[in-house]
C-alpha cells in the first residue's frame, strides 16, 4: 500500500501468541464488528511496513478480540506484531446499517441506572439462544451479568453512546470469570 492512500485506524495489537498464530487486538470504539467479519487483517508493526495476513478466525475476549492466522503466517512474523496498528482500506470497512447494530457494537459503552447514575461500562456480550448477556464492569471493579431482555434495558442510546437500564438487581448475577 502506498503511504499516501488513506487507512483508517481501527485497533492495535495488545499480545500475541506466536504458538497459535494469534493476535489479542483491542479494537476501537465501532470497530468490533468490522473486524470480526475480515478476512484480512492489515497490520503496520511499529517502524515498519504494512503488511497483510489472512485470519483463520475470530472469536471475542472481553473487550478485544483474538485473531488466528492462518496457518502460512509465519510464527515470527506473530511474534513481531505486539503494539502493531490495524487499520483498513475506508472501501474495506463496511458500515452496519443501525437495525443491523447488535450489543457487541455496544462494547464500551457506558451503563446508566434508572437514575440517571452511572453504573459501569460493558465490557463483553455473551451470545446465548435465549437472549445475549451483557457483561458489564462496575464502577467499583466489580462485574456483573445481566440479560439483554426488555425488563433490563430500557434504552441503547448510540448516539450519546450509553446504555440506560432499569433496576438490574433482580437480573444480575457477580461473574465469577
Amino acid at each position: 500500500m502506498d503511504s499516501e492512500q488513506e487507512r483508517v485506524e481501527i485497533g492495535s495489537v495488545a499480545s500475541v501468541n506466536p504458538a497459535r498464530r494469534e493476535l489479542r487486538i483491542d479494537a476501537e470504539r465501532g470497530y468490533k464488528r468490522a473486524l470480526s467479519a475480515l478476512e484480512w487483517l492489515r497490520l503496520i508493526p511499529r517502524g515498519g511496513k504494512e503488511i497483510r495476513c489472512r485470519v483463520a478466525k475470530v472469536k471475542t475476549a472481553k473487550s478485544a478480540l483474538v485473531v488466528t492466522l492462518v496457518p502460512g503466517v509465519l510464527r515470527e512474523t506473530v511474534a513481531g506484531m505486539k503494539g502493531a496498528l490495524v487499520v483498513l482500506r475506508p472501501e474495506e470497512l463496511n458500515e452496519p446499517a443501525q437495525e443491523e447494530l447488535t450489543f457487541l457494537d455496544a462494547v464500551g459503552f457506558e451503563i446508566i441506572g434508572p437514575d440517571g447514575a452511572r453504573i459501569g461500562i460493558l465490557v463483553d456480550v455473551i451470545e446465548t439462544p435465549a437472549h445475549p448477556v451483557l457483561e458489564i464492569e462496575r464502577d467499583d471493579g466489580r462485574e456483573v451479568l445481566v440479560p439483554a431482555i426488555e425488563e433490563v434495558v430500557a434504552d441503547l442510546d448510540w448516539e450519546r453512546e450509553r446504555i440506560v437500564v432499569n433496576d438490574i438487581a433482580p437480573y444480575s448475577v457477580e461473574n465469577a470469570d
